[in-house]
């Protein structure tokens, strides 16, 4: 007997390509790559930052940026913990209202020697991590 039926049905097409799709998350599924702690301080730094200088905008304060000898990164009142083996070179910037101070602030992790610069630029309170 000849069936009349000349393919495959819509749901029979998509049952199969729900079947693959599960078997290669399967076999193809990788983990997270792991957390890089540094690029975790440069995201946080960056959230902090436009915060203040938010809050900046609407109180017309000062702020400093940098290290109160305490082991904590400041920005304003917010600490921002370090990451590990790292440590600040040289204190702290002034941001105010209507002015940032161009200058760098230096990070150096303790065993590779590695070295980090926060560079303000100077005015408008742009920053590059080099």
């Amino acid at each position: 007997m000849i069936s009349k039926r000349s393919g495959y049905l819509l749901f029979e097409v998509l049952i199969v390509l729900v079947i693959i799709s599960g078997l290669l998350c399967c076999f193809i599924w990788q983990k997270p790559p792991p957390r890089d702690e540094l690029t975790a301080f440069k995201r946080e730094f960056a959230k902090c930052y436009i915060a203040e200088r938010q809050q900046q905008v609407i109180d017309k304060h000062s702020f400093y940026i940098g290290s109160f000898n305490d082991g904590n990164f400041w920005v304003g009142n917010i600490p921002i913990s370090l990451p590990p083996n790292w440590y600040i070179l040289n204190q702290r910037l002034t941001c105010k209202p209507h002015y940032m101070q161009p200058g760098t602030i230096g990070f150096m992790h303790e065993e590779t020697g590695q070295q980090l610069r926060l560079v303000f630029q100077l005015g408008g309170g742009t920053y590059d991590f080099r």
